[in-house]
């Protein structure tokens, strides 16, 4: 699983939380926080660097391309529509994500040079109220046009796991959990548990 970071959501100290997020042991932490300015982004990335660095848990640098370049963070999400106004070299970073909200987005990333996709959202879901729900026919087909990694994101639950699983997606994006959570850390091990044993279930029915 990925985790999608929100400090405004975060009610304990963020940096324990990512510390904590961390010792469970994610592929990744994609760090948002739209809210937040440059300067407060950078000092937010850094720090996050150096937790993530402890655990060898992959910090992702989300729109902030020159802060990633500046604190030499090899790993950027975008936007759609910043990939398709993105002209500098892609190999300057060793991994680009990027959210998609349909078939097309998600063929034209995977074409432009992403190495991940992020689709959704797929369920209801508290931050994206007036929004209808793109559901798990979408993510299926977005899995079933493009060869890259595709993690669904929206209205994640571990009671879901096994829906999108079966979409042929590579994982889950979860922020609203993991933000409020009493245990980020057991949160994110019983996730990652639970898509193993899931796995393991559906290679042994098809064995």
């Amino acid at each position: 699983m990925m985790v999608v970071t929100s400090s405004r959501l975060c009610k304990d100290n963020f940096f324990d939380r990512i510390e904590k997020i961390s010792r469970g042991g994610p592929e990744g932490i994609i760090l948002r926080e739209k809210e937040m300015n440059q300067e407060e982004y950078k000092i937010t990335a850094r720090r996050c660097a150096e937790i993530c660095h402890k655990y060898k848990v992959p910090l992702i640098i989300n729109h902030q391309v020159e802060i990633a370049r500046e604190l030499e963070i090899k790993r950027i999400h975008l936007s759609y529509g910043e990939l398709i106004e993105y002209v500098e070299p892609k190999e300057e970073f060793s991994c680009m994500g990027v959210s998609v909200h349909s078939v097309e987005e998600a063929v034209k990333a995977a074409e432009s040079g992403a190495d991940y996709l992020v689709a959704g959202h797929i369920f209801e879901t508290d931050c994206k109220k007036d929004l209808e729900p793109r559901g798990p026919g979408f993510l299926k087909n977005v899995c079933e046009h493009v060869k890259i990694p595709v993690y669904a994101i929206g209205g994640i639950r571990r009671d879901r796991l096994e829906q999108i699983y079966e979409c042929n997606a590579a994982g889950v994006c979860v922020m609203s959990e993991l933000m409020l959570c009493q245990e980020p850390d057991k949160v994110v091990a019983d996730y990652e548990k639970e898509w193993k044993k899931i796995h393991e279930l559906k290679e042994e029915i098809q064995i």
